[in-house]
């Protein structure tokens, strides 16, 4: 059997997304409720006062009140929508926790890389279900209460695309090296992507907690190395220049590294995937 198959691929993508869509119509609807959830708490937080402004005030007084509603809903949404990301990875293979469904996953008609992209692809779905389309919805209904409140209606949807963009290409503000800021900095985010997809086919039970205590653990040794990286200094601004370009090249690189290595390990790991496994992880 060939290693890759379109058509193959297509069929078994269509038996995942067959088997998973309730998963993603849950999953949708669990981030939808949380976005509803954030913004009525932030209107709990800020309650209406324009009553007792005067008339010539209200009115300023009430698009500043959505305006920061709007804004802080928008900051805490790009958060949930990032651990929603590393807990739909986690859950990759969440249906193989059982013996059953580990059988029905090696016995399925298709190669191990087909049937490792064909699951990805359905996690990349999930993510992409909840959070591009269940919080515009939920700004929707959003705005549809300010509508009906007669209160001014006022989207948090861009608020979300620029903390999202600001985040993935903040490093784009770098004037010496913009682009390999910014290069380094979506590797980042990637590597993290990455480290979780390796704790969803090493841990066979509770895949986001030990994978995210795994991260707790290392963190503080990848930090330490980016900041002396970062942090060096010399006397004259060219060699400081110099030096910050070479600490900035050698975080990327070690960036790129933990994404190859995390998702070569990862495929590996499946590709040794057995019926019978110890408790807690696949081996």
């Amino acid at each position: 059997m060939k290693n890759f198959d379109w058509n193959r691929f297509r069929l078994t993508l269509c038996y995942d997304f067959a088997t998973g869509r309730r998963q993603l119509l849950r999953n949708m609807m669990y981030m939808l409720l949380a976005y509803v959830f954030v913004f009525f708490v932030f209107h709990l937080f800020h309650p209406d006062v324009t009553d007792m402004l005067p008339p010539e005030q209200r009115g300023e007084a009430a698009q500043m009140r959505l305006s920061t509603i709007a804004e802080m809903v928008g900051a805490l949404s790009t958060v949930m929508a990032g651990v929603f990301a590393l807990v739909t990875v986690s859950g990759m293979f969440g249906g193989e926790q059982t013996k059953q469904g580990r059988i029905r996953m090696l016995m399925l008609p298709a190669s191990n890389v087909e049937k490792f992209l064909s699951r990805w692809l359905l996690m990349a779905a999930v993510t992409l279900g909840g959070t591009v389309v269940a919080f515009p919805l939920a700004d929707a209904l959003h705005m549809l209460f300010c509508s009906l409140a007669d209160q001014p209606v006022v989207a948090a949807t861009p608020r979300v695309w620029s903390n999202v963009c600001h985040t993935v290409f903040s490093g784009y503000t770098d004037s010496h090296y913009p682009l390999l800021s910014t290069l380094a900095s979506t590797l980042g985010w990637l590597s993290l992507h990455a480290f979780f997809l390796l704790g969803a086919t090493l841990f066979r039970k509770h895949q986001f907690l030990l994978t995210a205590s795994s991260l707790a653990i290392l963190l503080s040794v990848f930090v330490s190395g980016a900041n002396w990286l970062d942090h060096l200094s010399t006397d004259t601004a060219e060699q400081v220049s110099t030096n910050h370009l070479w600490g900035l090249l050698a975080y990327t690189a070690f960036r790129l590294l933990i994404v190859c290595v995390c998702c070569w390990l990862a495929y590996r790991l499946f590709c040794r995937w057995q019926v019978i496994t110890r408790k807690f992880v696949n081996l």
